[in-house]
């Protein structure tokens, strides 16, 4: 059986969170942190968190992804006839295995071009029931997001419904590209063309978790897979460019948000979900500054930043203070993707009258950023120059 196996996760900011903010900036200041974005430098930063508190994040993987350690010899490729395949494991041994065979023979992998290496996993239908076949995806940093994708093909002549499954729960899926659902058909491609694409997205909630490709097709159909790739939040995002931009407020009137308000600035839309005291003010740094409000909010009342364009980015960096030393209201800034929160800082307040920049250091793809109040304090809190890597190919 697969084992699925827990992580202690270390919350790098669960200490910091319960500390003054003075400790907070102390901390922030002695990793060396750049100063508030006006001043200049790398709009992204040069280092994250987990880099400089010697964090290691552990790299996740699939063993054996294109099906290449080892090869059978016994026609037709059964795993029953050639002894097991490194890192996979299937429901019963008589219905999967690998194509083609030592002799090139291959009478299910029948039709197009092969994605990757000389070999690919085929996996038959189970009469009256579903075949499934398994392996374990390594190195997860629970609560962190990610992208499974790999290559899919049916045997000429067949059609096949493929379901997959994380941890035992179905996951949506995507093919070449198309809406999400829990099934999709498989159709053979034909000739020496591209097997089909296949992607789906999951937050890991323990280190190890199984990956479980299921044909439900019925009858004598075969599903072919090959080029599995399972892509973490950094790596995924090290696939595209991150581009710098710049909440500044500077295209928003200065002005009480009442709630429901939606305002664009640029290439962000700000929208208040909740509360009354949400406000933008002339005392940025410079031009203007979103703050808590000149009144005492509600614990719970949020804001949310997302792109116009409804694309994803990184977070990296915001600017803030207050307008003495008396502390300020508290906010949670929480990362979220398809409303999931990926990512949370809480206890986000200053006692500074002086602009302070912090850098949280996730490196997680999300589409919105969503702003709650978590304290109230006797100063309202200001935010300016939020920066962002909006992630295209």
């Amino acid at each position: 059986m697969l084992k699925e196996t827990p992580m202690i996760q270390v919350s790098i900011f669960k200490e910091v969170r319960s500390a003054s903010a003075p400790l907070l900036w102390s901390l922030v200041i002695a990793l060396g942190w750049p100063g508030p974005a006006a001043a200049g430098g790398d709009l992204l930063g040069e280092q994250s968190l987990n880099e400089a508190l010697g964090v290691v994040v552990p790299e996740p993987q699939i063993v054996n992804p294109s099906f290449e350690v080892g090869s059978f010899q016994i026609w037709p490729g059964y795993v029953a006839d050639n002894g097991g395949v490194s890192g996979w494991e299937g429901s019963s041994v008589g219905n999967w295995g690998l194509n083609p065979i030592s002799n090139g023979q291959s009478p299910f992998a029948d039709n197009g071009a092969i994605p990757d290496g000389t070999q690919v996993g085929f996996l038959q239908s189970s009469p009256g029931g579903e075949s499934r076949l398994s392996t374990l995806m390594t190195g997860l940093l629970p609560g962190s997001s990610y992208v499974v994708r790999f290559r899919a093909n049916a045997r000429s002549s067949n059609s096949v419904l493929v379901q997959v499954a994380v941890s035992g729960e179905l996951r949506e899926i995507s093919l070449n590209g198309g809406p999400p659902a829990l099934s999709q058909t498989i159709s053979p491609v034909g000739g020496s063309n591209p097997y089909h694409r296949v992607s789906l997205v999951f937050t890991a909630v323990v280190a190890s978790q199984a990956l479980t490709i299921i044909n439900g097709q019925g009858g004598d159909n075969t599903v072919l897979i090959d080029d599995f790739e399972l892509l973490g939040d950094r790596a995924f995002a090290d696939r595209f460019i991150a581009v710098p931009e710049r909440l500044g407020f500077e295209n928003l009137a200065s002005e009480l948000l009442p709630p429901g308000a939606v305002r664009n600035d640029g290439p962000f839309v700000l929208q208040v979900l909740s509360g009354d005291d949400w406000e933008i003010l002339p005392e940025g740094n410079p031009g203007q500054t979103l703050s808590t409000g000149f009144q005492f909010p509600d614990i719970g009342d949020s804001l949310s930043i997302r792109r116009s364009d409804g694309g994803r980015f990184l977070f990296s960096r915001l600017d803030l203070r207050t307008l003495t030393t008396e502390p300020s209201d508290g906010l949670e800034l929480q990362g979220r993707l398809n409303g999931q929160v990926l990512f949370s800082v809480g206890g986000i307040s200053s006692s500074e009258p002086a602009w302070q920049t912090l850098e949280p250091g996730f490196d997680v793809a999300i589409d919105e950023v969503l702003l709650r109040i978590d304290s109230r304090g006797a100063e309202m809190l200001m935010l300016d120059n939020l920066v962002f890597g909006f992630l295209s190919n």
